[in-house]
């Protein structure tokens, strides 16, 4: 009996130390994962800025009476601050606001296929920073490389926004120094037909 009590002393020691180690196991994984998760904010709060491009006299009326592409630089401005969930919540909302913009009408002016092309594109990286900080683990290189991509994207697209704007004021002051010569001309055939009246 006394041998019985020594073993089941011995199998409630083991298991109650290898219950131990577990917990032990279990706290330093959850440590671990603790700094991982504080880096990975601390990276995000460093890295998460954008900035919104600044326009022309011109392009700026224009871009002001556009609601959507409004709703669109307000959510770029607000950076999150609390949790990583917050960060991949606001990469979500990003990717709906600029989706919602592509099915609203673009301005006149700017209603041109390489505009919306180019608007194509940051769409895509709107869609691709949202997946790749959606990762667990998080993919921090790849959501670097989409929140540059965001960036020289919205540049991009201003810098189009703003030649298009350009060539049509440039095509537009162009007919109207056709429409001027062709209102002299007119003007020197009166001229000629009525050579007496320009005697008096």
């Amino acid at each position: 009996m006394k041998n019985i009590g020594i073993i089941l002393l011995l199998v409630v020691g083991l298991s109650l130390g290898s219950c131990k180690k577990e917990i032990d196991q279990s706290q330093v994984e959850q440590t671990k994962l603790q700094q991982y998760n504080d880096s990975i904010f601390s990276h995000l709060m460093k890295e998460w800025k954008f900035r919104v491009p600044k326009t022309s006299k011109e392009l700026t009326p224009i871009l002001t009476d556009w609601k959507p592409w409004n709703n669109l630089m307000n959510e770029v401005k607000l950076r999150p601050v609390s949790t990583i969930g917050a960060f991949q919540k606001k990469a979500a909302t990003l990717t709906e606001v600029a989706q919602n913009l592509t099915y609203q009408a673009y301005p006149s002016q700017l209603n041109t296929p390489d505009i919306q092309a180019r608007y194509t594109t940051l769409l895509t990286s709107f869609q691709n920073l949202e997946m790749y900080i959606d990762l667990d683990p998080i993919d921090v290189e790849k959501v670097d490389e989409w929140l540059d991509r965001i960036q020289i994207n919205m540049d991009d697209l201003v810098r189009m926004m703003e030649e298009n704007l350009v060539r049509q004021n440039y095509a537009k002051q162009a007919g109207e120094d056709a429409m001027l010569e062709e209102m002299q001309q007119m003007r020197n055939e009166v001229r000629n037909a009525n050579p007496e009246e320009e005697a008096h």
